[in-house]
């Protein structure tokens, strides 16, 4: 029994064996890999007296993978240089295992690549490749023969590609560019997409400086504008142009090529720079200097003047010699501009490379209105007293300067011109003289002027305060007198100027106006008298005030002191004749008064009066020889002179009463005496 059951498993492995070698010689000869499922089934019988009797089954089976690729020989046609066209190549696996896969993927360089390159492919599932024909030589035929993919455990699958790659084809017309060197010039290209499948193209430039999309799309049956971008970093000569090229491979395997042409020219302004500053004052503009190289940069800075023709002495604009710029960077430049005088300074700022030729400039253009005010003064001085301050001016020039002085305020006052020594300063001394009080800071200014330097502007901020009183002035008289007084004050007023004199007692009389020429530079003295004639006994205090618009006010204090009225005489009367001694009412009222000679000889026309206010009554007085004789009982002969006393005495105001009925208080008795001298002819 065990040997039938040897003889019937060696005969089951024969057939397997057999089977397999027939199935593998024909995988090889399609280029297929199969890793097959074998199954087998075998009966032992066993045989005995002429009867067979089944024993047991022997079965036997082999698990595998079958891989196949759609095409051995992939044809890619006429493609043009730099051009590419895509084709798909599919791998099935009917196989019941999954297995891994590689393309001998340097084999496919430099004209075709494949993607993906290695992987698994699992039973019943296929891989789509995509294989790129992309020809960098011309040639009329491309054959890439046996490129191999290898699997586990299995022949490699093979594989043929082949193609043709021809010239470019160049556009009649070449594209041309014109932009100032570091700017840009845009030129558009048309590509149409005559197909029914999306192009997604990818632009190769040639040429430095010129630069576009990295890739566009152009949808089926449609064109789109393709923006190429010109930026120079460097002049072309004369004659001489920028070469470049763009080439648009489309994915049908033709293309467009372009010719570039592109002209720089001299750079444009980096900047156009206007501002608008004051005289006299120092200003630093900051300009933006560019590189725009991968090395860094040395600049030569020059500044020429473009308008006017020439620089004014008065004005200055400079900065460094050199400037150093760091690769692909930039670094701001510090132009220093100062005029003294009002005007319009153009400039252009160039930045020259001295190896390379290559520049940059600006136009900077200065614009100085009035100048701001150099300096402030506040000044605080009482009336008509002086003060003074001392302004400095530098001149920077080679030659003197005269400077032209002028103030908006009549208190100041300052020579008319002083001059500056070149390079030094010049001193101008002003002063600070009011004529009336304020009530505050009063704002002034003054100006200096030179053709040379322009205008200096000083503001002065003014407060006077009000003057203390003048030297007071004393009376002394007794009633009925009168005292006069020289006033005199000092008038500053630079133009004719009317004064009004007012005195707040009327026992004080004065001009009402004095008229002042104009005064001198220390000022002119004015007079002017003053009389005191008093009504009441005892001392008296008033003001004098003097008050003009050109030239203030002047406040004189004045003290008087009355005394009772003193014996005035002798006054002559000659015999036969009469005398009128003059009596004034010095009183405000009318008022009468009693008018007594204690000499007969004397003979008095009236004995009382009723003067009026401040009016002089004249007492009349006749000499009487006969009189005089019996009087003193002298002879009638006696021819000497005779002496007598005139009184004269106020009376009390008419009624006693005053309007509420009370005593209106008596006044002291007042008496005059009046000396009288009577001579014979």
């Amino acid at each position: 029994l065990s040997h039938a059951c040897s003889q019937c498993l060696l005969s089951f492995l024969l057939l397997f064996l057999f089977a397999f070698s027939i199935f593998s010689s024909n995988c090889s000869s399609s280029g297929q890999s199969f890793l097959f499922f074998f199954w087998c089934a075998y009966k032992v019988m066993l045989e005995s007296n002429g009867m067979a009797q089944p024993l047991f089954m022997v079965t036997g089976a082999c698990h595998g993978a079958a891989v196949e690729l759609d095409t051995h020989h992939v044809a890619f046609g006429a493609v043009m240089q730099d051009s590419h066209v895509n084709r798909s190549l599919i791998m099935s696996n009917t196989g019941d295992i999954s297995l891994s896969y590689s393309w001998d993927a340097a084999k496919f360089s430099p004209d075709f690549s494949i993607q993906p390159q290695k992987g698994r492919i699992a039973p019943g599932m296929e891989v789509h490749f995509s294989v790129d024909f992309h020809p960098k030589q011309v040639s009329q035929d491309i054959r890439y023969e046996d490129l191999r993919c290898h699997l586990d455990n299995s022949a490699p699958l093979l594989i043929t590609l082949t193609g043709v790659c021809n010239s470019k084809q160049t556009n009649r017309e070449a594209l041309s560019f014109t932009t100032a060197v570091r700017g840009k010039d845009t030129r558009n290209v048309s590509i149409r997409n005559s197909t029914h499948q999306v192009w997604t193209i990818k632009p190769i430039i040639e040429g430095d400086y010129w630069a576009g999309a990295h890739h566009f799309v152009v949808e089926p049956q449609s064109s789109r504008q393709y923006e190429l971008v010109y930026r120079p970093l460097v002049m072309t000569s004369e004659g001489k142009k920028h070469q470049g090229r763009v080439f648009f491979a489309f994915p049908d395997g033709n293309g467009l090529l372009i010719n570039l042409l592109g002209s720089a020219e001299p750079p444009k302004a980096s900047g156009v720079i206007q501002r608008d500053i004051p005289c006299k004052k120092e200003y630093v503009e900051l300009l933006p200097v560019q590189n725009w190289d991968t090395k860094p940069q040395r600049f030569r800075v020059s500044i020429d003047l473009v308008k006017p023709d020439k620089m004014d002495p008065g004005t200055r604009v400079f900065g460094e010699e050199f400037i150093d710029v760091s690769a692909v960077d930039k670094k701001h430049f510090s132009l220093h501009f100062f005029a003294h005088k009002e005007g319009l300074t153009q400039t252009k700022v160039q930045f020259w490379n001295e190896a390379s030729g290559e520049f940059q400039f600006f136009l900077v253009s200065f614009k100085c209105a009035s100048p701001e005010v150099t300096s402030t003064f506040v000044l605080n001085t009482p009336v008509r007293q002086s003060t003074s301050q001392t302004i400095t001016v530098h001149n920077p020039l080679v030659v003197p300067v005269t400077m032209t002085t002028n103030t908006n305020s009549a208190d100041i006052s300052l020579p008319p011109h002083f001059v500056v020594p070149p390079g030094s300063e010049g001193l101008c001394m002003f002063e600070y003289l009011p004529l009336k009080a304020s009530s505050g800071e009063q704002p002034a200014r003054i100006s200096f002027h030179s053709s040379e330097l322009g205008v200096y502007h000083y503001d002065l901020h003014l407060k006077a305060r009000p003057p203390p009183p003048e030297s007071a002035l004393h009376f002394h008289t007794s009633l009925g007198a009168s005292h006069q007084q020289t006033c005199q004050f000092v008038n500053y007023a630079r133009s004719k100027a009317e004064y009004i004199c007012k005195i707040d007692s009327s026992d004080f009389t004065c001009e009402r106006t004095i008229s002042a020429p104009p005064a001198s530079a220390g000022g002119s003295s004015v007079s002017m008298e003053i009389s005191y004639e008093p009504c009441t006994l005892g001392s008296v205090r008033a003001t004098l005030t003097i008050s003009s618009n050109a030239g203030g006010e002047y406040i004189f204090p004045l003290y008087a002191n009355c005394t009772e009225p003193q014996p005035q005489g002798p006054f002559i009367v000659k015999a036969g004749f009469t005398a009128n001694i003059p009596f004034k009412n010095v009183f405000p009222k009318a008022r009468a008064f009693q008018f007594i000679a204690d000499n007969p000889c004397f003979v008095l026309r009236s004995s009382s009066e009723t003067i009026r206010p401040r009016k002089t009554h004249h007492i009349t007085v006749s000499f009487e020889s006969g009189s005089a004789a019996h009087y003193d009982g002298a002879d009638e002969g006696d021819k000497s002179p005779r002496t007598g006393m005139l009184t004269v005495r106020c009376l009390p105001p008419a009624g006693s009463q005053s309007g509420s009925g009370r005593a209106t208080p008596s006044l002291p008795p007042l008496t005059w005496i009046f000396y009288l001298k009577g001579i014979y002819q």
